[in-house]
């Protein structure tokens, strides 16, 4: 097995792809048992291709799973020391002093243009459609708009201004929000022994501070960013594209994850 130097020039695009991929799977094709087992064995017969060309540091970016643990991770408040021990970190400055790879926006727009996608999937508009047999082709292209406007648009904004960082802890704040609720009303069907879940006004709640402390988090480290690369004279103007996106985000995950669109 070799090391090579590839999977840097790729970045996390890699990561992207097969992140879209599994949400495709997950959502357009729900309740496939054979279309998931052919999906898993494509995808184990990829990734062990890409690490027998590019050896084990194929899997930090180029693997949907470990990437999007990676991603998840970098805004943990623990981290491994030189010696490799635990220790603690600021996530703040983590996030606000990294240099990210390309494709790492594609990250963050497929997280969030997938739950986008699985909010609309539980709305009553959708339901109403009434699609028959184009529900699968009306899902790929609606999964693939919601991911591609989320992109266009966040690139449009974040890019030039290089807050790619401070979109991560939005992007988590949507994964948490939007699979809390089903995780805590179906843990126990597979632990029957664990206590009831609590009321769904409850879960709500927990929800939609989750959202919002994953937005405030990406002003947080969208401050920080600017100020580093503009000043802080010139860091609130660098700021307002941003925090308007993000303005539009939580509006639309409290519409369609809380408003039953």
């Amino acid at each position: 097995m070799r090391d090579l130097p590839g999977p840097g020039r790729l970045g996390w695009w890699p990561a992207a792809a097969g992140m879209l991929a599994f949400s495709w799977v997950a959502l357009v094709l729900p309740g496939r048992p054979v279309t998931l087992l052919v999906f898993l064995l494509l995808y184990g017969l990829a990734q062990l291709g890409a690490a027998l060309v590019y050896g084990q540091a194929w899997f930090a970016r180029g693997e949907a799973l470990e990437a999007y643990s990676t991603v998840l991770g970098s805004m943990a408040p623990v981290t491994r020391d030189a010696a490799g021990r635990l220790a603690l970190a600021n996530p703040r400055t983590r996030l606000a002093d990294s240099r990210p790879a390309p494709g790492l926006l594609g990250v963050a727009a497929v997280v969030i243009g997938a739950n986008l996608f699985d909010a609309i999937l539980e709305s009553d508009a959708w339901h109403g459609l009434a699609l028959g047999a184009t529900q699968e082709v009306v899902g790929t292209a609606v999964l693939a708009a919601c991911v591609l406007v989320t992109y266009a648009v966040a690139a449009a904004v974040v890019r030039r201004r290089g807050l790619v960082p401070a979109l991560l802890p939005a992007a988590a704040g949507w994964a948490a929000a939007h699979h809390l609720v089903p995780v805590l009303l179906e843990w126990r069907a597979l632990l029957p022994a664990l206590p009831p879940p609590p009321p769904l006004p409850v879960l709500a709640t927990a929800s939609f501070g989750l959202l919002l402390a994953g937005h405030v988090a990406a002003v947080v480290v969208g401050h920080d960013r600017a100020v580093a690369g503009y000043g802080p004279v010139a860091a609130p103007g660098a700021q307002l594209e941003f925090r308007a996106l993000l303005i539009v985000l939580l509006l639309a995950a409290v519409t369609l994850v809380f408003g039953r669109v």
